[in-house]
């Protein structure tokens, strides 16, 4: 039986037995680094399936991108998000979508983007990054990162599932008063976190807010409202999805509130209009910039998550092709 045709969009040659395993199940069409524009030059009317993954890929997979492969069955994401997707238009081609949303099980093995969080989170109550600077600059005076510690403060998690619940682990043993927002979950986990059910109650009384919240029905879910409901001081962490932040909000309300601050590991289109990005406009305002700390979607970027995540993924593409 011959193999189907797979178009492979993201690296996986350095991720441990991925690519062999990919390899030995399909025909592989391997372009780790192609945008939309360096497919013209390949035929893909054989194409049966895509694997990719948000982190590495220069595509988005709308009806552009469709029209250059317009016999593809499948397509397979090593993520559990899907912004970089146009669902509405896959359904409509009869284009199948595999990602690892529901795979609870494996996912509760994955606390790297979680970890990621509490390392922005803590990077900026201490003023790592901005220090650090200092230091290269050739300077040492301490007094200008005079930092909180978090047995001091209230930290808010909106969103109380897999991440979020992890994340607020984490924050246990160091002492912060600890509080949840998700109206789809009771009560958290852990004794120590508590549930408030009113959305003021809860942004009006906490220092930090980490959101693990899902993009898809909570686009700009963070905007001018919610922001004037925060305390002038807060220090919002966003390694959900740029999505779920109205970007233009966030910095004018940081324009007008000196001591407010976000960390993000995410931003708006990241692959299509990043350069376009207010966050990332901002990294070049002075009055800004040293309360802005941006990393490049590296959430699920450790070994061992990736190793996880394109594995089971792969699991899931080969379970579908038997079908």
């Amino acid at each position: 039986m011959a193999k189907k045709n797979l178009l492979v969009l993201t690296p996986i040659d350095n991720i441990g037995e991925s690519f062999e395993i990919l390899k030995k199940e399909f025909e592989l069409l391997y372009l780790p680094d192609a945008g939309l524009d360096d497919l013209h030059s390949h035929n893909l009317e054989s194409i049966w399936g895509v694997f990719t993954n948000p982190n590495r890929s220069k595509i988005h997979f709308n009806k552009h991108f469709f029209n250059l492969v317009p016999n593809i069955d499948v397509i397979c994401t090593a993520s559990t998000g899907t912004v970089h997707i146009d669902i509405d238009e896959a359904h409509r081609k009869g284009i199948s979508i595999i990602s690892l949303k529901k795979e609870i099980e494996t996912l509760k093995t994955v606390p790297s983007t979680s970890e990621l969080a509490f390392t922005l989170m803590m990077s900026s109550l201490r003023h790592i990054s901005n220090a650090r600077t200092h230091v290269i600059n050739g300077n040492w005076d301490c007094e200008f990162f005079i930092g909180r510690q978090l047995k001091d403060l209230s930290v808010g998690i909106l969103g109380m599932g897999r991440l979020g619940t992890i994340f607020g682990s984490f924050c246990i043993p160091f002492g912060a008063k600890l509080s949840f927002f998700d109206p789809y979950v009771e009560k958290s986990a852990h004794k120590a976190i508590q549930k408030i059910n009113d959305l003021n109650q809860f942004l009006s009384n906490i220092d930090v807010l980490s959101i693990h919240i899902h993009a898809e029905n909570n686009n700009n879910f963070v905007d001018k409202q919610f922001l004037e409901m925060c305390k002038d001081d807060l220090l919002i962490i966003n390694t959900s999805r740029g999505e779920v932040i109205d970007e233009n909000a966030l910095i004018s309300h940081m324009k007008k509130n000196k001591r407010f601050g976000y960390a993000a590991d995410v931003i708006k289109d990241e692959i299509l209009l990043r350069n376009e990005s207010p966050i990332i406009k901002a990294l070049n305002e002075e009055s800004i910039s040293s309360r802005l700390l941006i990393t490049p979607h590296i959430g699920g970027m450790s070994e061992g998550a990736r190793k996880t995540a394109y594995n089971r993924a792969i699991e899931l593409l080969i379970d579908y092709a038997g079908k």
